[in-house]
């Protein structure tokens, strides 16, 4: 309940804000100081954010780029997927991280476009049989 109440208020601060020209935007000195991320990365996660590619907060994006890295350094064998896409940013920026590492790790992504159905007399759970 605390989460959803300030995020109407920092809302509606923005729309005020707005009326006289300003914004509210994050500072995130830490990004800017991470060892692990260099300016590409940045900028790729900012391309993301900017341009409203996904619904993942900053943090888990700076986890996946770093993720990406990992994986790529430990020569951890596979590929990506993501199911549930939205509008296809975590992909994105992990296909851009890839990329610059010279990965030949493939990227699916899967998404329904139009939501879930609605459950059907075989989607129970298989424990307690409830729908």
């Amino acid at each position: 309940m605390k989460g959803k109440f300030l995020n109407v208020v920092l809302a509606n601060l923005r729309k005020a804000l707005l009326k006289f020209g300003l914004e509210v935007s994050r500072a995130n000195y830490w990004l800017r100081g991470s060892q692990e991320l260099d300016e590409e990365d940045l900028e790729n996660i900012k391309y993301v954010l900017d341009n409203e590619l996904t619904l993942l907060p900053e943090r888990r994006l700076i986890s996946l780029v770093m993720f990406c890295k990992q994986i790529e350094e430990n020569n951890v064998p596979g590929d990506f997927v993501e199911c549930g896409v939205y509008r296809g940013g975590a992909s994105i920026l992990a296909r851009l991280t890839l990329d610059k590492l010279s990965s030949k790790r493939l990227v699916y992504i899967y998404d329904t476009f139009r939501g879930m159905t609605p459950p059907s007399n075989i989607d129970r759970d298989r424990v307690t049989g409830e729908s």
